[in-house]
């Protein structure tokens, strides 16, 4: 990292990104739905496609929430969406806990969580660290938005299963209600900087961030921006669905539910390693199939879910591979977007990306749960998922290089005037 990126303000942005990303869409969500649904189902006495049809129903939430969000975001600033955004976030998840087994409660709370979540998806941290880093901004985006991710995706479900045993399904949802809203408030109170900010010095561009890029309008018209949404919305359809239904699977073939929640922080932890090493390769190779290694991993971790004997080890290997492509989706997403797109427009094009990478994660389980149920076991189910994963590295890698001119704008700092983005596919 360069020594002008190393000043406090970009710390504390770094800093901030990484605290409200622990306690973010992706960690709260899905990655503590599996707990969620062995109790609530066992209870209720739902079907596993019921539960995840409302899972999938927050997701469209979240979809038609995080392009008004980024609008927001890029006119009035990220800290002014974020603070009020993480208070209502809490509170919906408190809210959870009434849930009483009927449909009247089930999918308006499930509704209500979507457009809470929306505000803690990795759109408005993306922006505010995209507009601070440049040289280093793929590294950064590893490090704090997933890392923070890939740590709440860690620790957050062991933290909702200790609620759990101890006052119930209703418990955990209130304490994790709880952590949202003091780590979330913290966040974007405390660390949280943006230009203008009479605390903040100003970021590495010394440039009115909004000078440079495509807008939002023509970015949609980008044959580039499908193809990147594409890619990862397929991942993303492939990796939750194999997350969510991860406990009650592992428990369909014998294994114990202590293993399976190893095979569940297994997928956290290595998302950690997943985003860094993700960075890392994108800002030192110059070329969008520097992602292509995260694609393959998950494909080869879905191999080991189907074929293995399900021992520890086979698993926690699955794990590992599978959370290495899962941690460096949304990363990989921010930087590609902002390497061909610039940040004119970047929150609002970053946030339709969201809205249809969040519907991609909420059709994954609900997908594998009706086939399930339609066939019986998960093993075809599974096999499909496979095949999708090899559609969206085809996808990923048609991507062709880099528009010279924003290459350099990001490399550079910024350079005033509005550079022509055009697609660049092979």
């Amino acid at each position: 990292m360069t020594a002008s990126e190393g000043s406090a303000s970009h710390v504390a942005v770094a800093t901030g990104a990484a605290l409200g990303n622990f306690v973010g869409t992706g960690p709260v969500t899905f990655y503590t739905a599996p707990v969620f649904l062995a109790l609530m189902t066992k209870e209720f006495n739902w079907s596993r496609s019921t539960f995840s049809g409302a899972l999938f129903l927050s997701t469209i939430l979240i979809a038609l929430s995080s392009p008004l969000l980024g609008r927001a975001a890029d006119r009035f600033g990220a800290r002014a969406v974020l603070i009020p955004g993480v208070i209502y976030f809490g509170i919906v998840l408190v809210a959870m806990s009434l849930n009483d087994g009927s449909s009247w409660t089930l999918l308006p709370l499930f509704a209500l969580l979507g457009a809470g979540a929306a505000v803690q998806s990795p759109t408005l941290y993306s922006k505010v660290v995209s507009i601070w880093f440049a040289r280093r901004r793929g590294l950064v985006l590893g490090l704090a938005v997933g890392g923070g991710i890939g740590i709440g995706g860690a620790l957050l479900p062991k933290y909702v299963s200790l609620l759990a045993a101890a006052y119930g399904w209703r418990g955990a949802y209130i304490g994790l209600g709880a952590l949202v809203t003091l780590v979330g408030l913290i966040s974007s109170i405390f660390f949280i900087r943006e230009p203008g900010d009479r605390s903040s010095k100003k970021p590495t561009a010394q440039i009115d961030h909004r000078s440079y890029g495509a807008s939002a309008k023509e970015t949609r018209r980008s044959l580039t921006f499908w193809l990147v949404t594409g890619a990862l919305c397929l991942m993303a359809v492939s990796i939750t669905g194999v997350l969510v239904h991860s406990v009650v699977m592992l428990g369909e073939r014998g294994v114990i539910a202590p293993l399976a929640l190893s095979f569940l922080t297994s997928i956290g932890v290595a998302q950690i390693a997943g985003r860094l090493i993700s960075g890392l390769l994108q800002d030192y190779f110059d070329t969008p199939r520097a992602a292509l290694p995260f694609f393959l991993a998950p494909l080869i971790g879905l191999a080991i879910v189907i074929f293995s004997d399900n021992s520890q080890a086979a698993l926690i290997c699955a794990g590992i591979l599978i959370g290495i492509g899962f941690g460096a989706e949304t990363e990989i997403g921010g930087y590609l977007l902002s390497r061909y797109f610039g940040l004119s427009s970047f929150a609002e094009i970053y946030g339709t990306f969201i809205s249809l990478y969040s519907i991609a994660t909420g059709l994954g389980p609900y997908l594998i749960g009706s086939a399930r149920e339609l066939i019986g076991a998960y093993d075809v189910p599974l096999m499909g998922l496979a095949i999708v994963l090899v559609i969206s590295i085809v996808l990923i890698s048609s991507l062709g290089p880099y528009p010279t001119v924003l290459r350099d704008t990001a490399l550079e700092g910024g350079t005033r005037g509005q550079p022509v983005v055009g697609d660049t596919s092979a």
